[in-house]
């Protein structure tokens, strides 16, 4: 039986190619797999395509420097249900304004081997996950959600969990490290802020994986510059290229944004703190971390979000110091410089 099957697998190919040639077809390649019943579904013999099964998934690697950068349109603080798109099944959800794919469930792993976890990830047949950077992971923080919303000591993370159930109250690796140093950040979602770890004593932490499920478009420079304005190719942001001339409490800096004009135009406003935290790029070796010819003389200082405390609206606001980019709570009444976006 078994030399049976064999001689008719070994004339079945021959035997198409003949009624090809007769049809005046050019012969097509059939696999192994496409006559045993294999991966290839009937379709795929019908149109001759050979199956290519996906890639191995990487070995541990360091994530490329390129995804510190914010390559995408940023979401806003609070949560928008109808930028997600959940697959439970396959275990992902996936940001339509982003276009980032994460990894619902949630693993705790010093950092080291947390980065060789996700890049030696298969999930939902893709191999090209990592571990995110400080301007991915922040865009799915809930800025607008009260960690101690009862005001009964009670706390709650900072996302939105119904899209991300599996989130622990707790600080999250990242990549990005601060400049000059060793020390790794991660973001906190007890309320989204910002834990510095120094290189000393990296224990365990939490962390989820990531992938770029929509590359983003070649666009260039990343900043196109007309007169006082500087505009992201990759955001769509536009922003006064020079700050505030002086420093302004947190109502002060909105109104400044708000009745700002810049080449006899405006519409600015205060950005929030994901847009801030955007703006800062850690693959720059400048300093401070930002774009010096889309903007030549950033402040060194910390600059106001829009972005209020939910546990304090009227008492504080996100700011992000340039001098680093990373970004702490601060007293809206303590005056600081403001940068302004449309």
């Amino acid at each position: 039986m078994r030399a049976l099957r064999a001689t008719v697998l070994a004339l079945v190919p021959l035997a198409l190619a003949a009624c090809q040639l007769v049809a005046g077809l050019e012969p097509k390649e059939l696999t192994q797999g496409s006559l045993d019943g294999g991966a290839e579904s009937a379709a795929d013999v019908g149109t001759g395509e050979t199956y290519v099964p996906p890639p191995e998934p990487a070995d541990c690697h360091d994530v490329d420097p390129k995804f510190t950068r914010a390559r995408f349109h940023i979401p806003g603080d609070g949560p928008d249900g109808t930028s997600f798109t959940v697959d439970e099944a396959a275990g992902v959800v996936t940001d339509k304004t982003t276009g980032l794919m994460w990894q619902r469930k949630t693993g705790s792993l010093p950092r080291a081997e947390a980065t060789c976890d996700c890049t030696r990830l298969v999930l939902a047949g893709y191999t090209d996950w990592r571990l995110p950077s400080f301007v991915e992971l922040i865009t799915i923080v809930d800025y607008a959600k009260n960690p101690d919303a009862n005001g009964t000591g009670t706390t709650q993370p900072a996302i939105n969990v119904a899209v991300f159930p599996d989130t622990e109250i707790g600080a999250y690796w990242t990549t990005t490290s601060r400049m000059g140093l060793q020390d790794i950040y991660a973001i906190d979602f007890i309320d989204g802020r910002v834990i510095n770890f120094t290189d000393q004593g990296l224990g365990d932490s939490y962390y989820r994986c990531v992938r770029t499920a929509v590359p983003p478009p070649d666009v260039g420079a990343r900043f196109s510059v007309t007169g006082g304005t500087a505009t992201d190719a990759h955001s769509g942001l536009t922003w006064a290229r020079a700050a505030s001339p002086g420093k302004l409490t947190y109502a002060q800096s909105a109104g400044y944004c708000a009745g700002l004009k810049v080449d006899g135009s405006g519409g600015f406003r205060l950005p929030t703190i994901k847009e801030l935290v955007g703006l800062v790029d850690k693959t720059l070796k400048n300093y401070p971390p930002v774009d010096k010819d889309a903007f030549p003389s950033p402040r060194q200082d910390s600059l106001f979000s829009s972005t209020k405390y939910a546990a304090d609206p009227t008492g504080q606001a996100w700011k992000v110091s340039l001098t680093d980019g990373i970004f702490f709570r601060g007293i809206a009444d303590d005056a600081t410089y403001a940068m302004c976006v449309r």
